[in-house]
């Protein structure tokens, strides 16, 4: 998950989602879990997480 989180915070970074220094909160911790427990791959969680909620 280590590997798969940090491809997914340079995704978030390349998306223009957020920039360095970002610390997650408990929610987004949350969300990321249930994103690499569903499979998601890191651009997709990126989106999934950041992107407008329609």
């Amino acid at each position: 998950m280590q590997a798969w989180t940090n491809a997914w915070f340079e995704a978030a970074v390349e998306l223009g989602f957020i920039r360095w220094p970002y610390v997650p909160d408990k929610e987004v911790v949350k969300r990321l879990h249930g994103y690499f427990n569903a499979g998601l791959m890191p651009m997709e969680a990126a989106q999934a997480c950041f992107a407008a909620k329609h």
